[in-house]
């Protein structure tokens, strides 16, 4: 019987991709650099790189960000200082929240009847702030952050430490994120049910085949009720 939920936040919840092109694009100006979707889609690239490279245990949160805008600007072209980009355009992360359509609907419908949560690796003052901004606040009862738990997914250490503060069984926690790595196989690693939400159509990697996956978030409750019918 699914008990808690732990919803991933970027791109589960919130558009990280539209947030962090209102960011890049907003500095951008400021700096007159060019921008345009060729220049998106090299930050798109690189990003989604690194974060696997954390994900994976190669990299650290903090050398993450101290290379991140390096590597991007490098790839552009731009002479600047990465580091310095790099606290600016984290700052400009936190000051634009777009959710995931259906985000609000799902967690008011969640509330009460389920502990909702929010897993992210993300920094705590970064996605606090996204998720006050976007009014999910309110909705969310505990908050698990890589950086405060002292893991990130898909680390079994981290989904240890949600479920002992939740003080839940394995089989009463459902995960909802968008990341293959990072959630889906994480939480398949650990042994606790997942929902991918997948709402680009692509090829099925075999490990998720069985993974239940929903292409809009309206369609978790049924995932839910069918998950606590058997």
């Amino acid at each position: 019987m699914i008990k808690a939920l732990l919803f991933d936040v970027d791109d589960t919840l919130l558009d990280f991709e539209e947030t962090a092109r209102l960011s890049m694009r907003d500095l951008f100006e400021k700096y007159d650099f060019p921008f345009d979707d060729a220049a998106f889609s090299v930050f798109q690239a690189i990003n989604r790189g690194l974060w696997q490279d954390l994900e994976q245990g190669k990299l650290t949160s903090e050398e993450l960000h101290r290379v991140r805008w390096k590597i991007i600007f490098d790839a552009l072209g731009i002479r600047f200082d990465g580091e310095r980009f790099e606290g600016e355009f984290r700052a400009g992360l936190a000051e634009h929240a777009p959710l995931i359509p259906g985000a609000r609907e799902v967690l008011q419908a969640c509330k009460g009847k389920y502990v909702v949560c929010v897993a992210s690796n993300s920094s705590v003052d970064q996605q606090m702030r996204r998720l006050r901004l976007s009014g999910l606040l309110p909705l969310v009862e505990k908050f698990y952050f890589s950086e405060s738990v002292g893991a990130a997914k898909p680390s079994a250490a981290f989904f240890a430490f949600c479920l002992n503060d939740l003080r839940l069984g394995k089989s009463e926690v459902l995960l909802v994120g968008d990341s293959l790595s990072a959630d889906v196989r994480g939480a398949l690693a650990y042994g606790i049910p997942v929902c991918w939400y997948c709402p680009q159509e692509g090829e099925i990697p075999e490990d998720a085949a069985k993974v239940p996956r929903i292409a809009a978030l309206s369609q978790l409750m049924d995932i839910i009720g069918r998950m606590n019918a058997e």
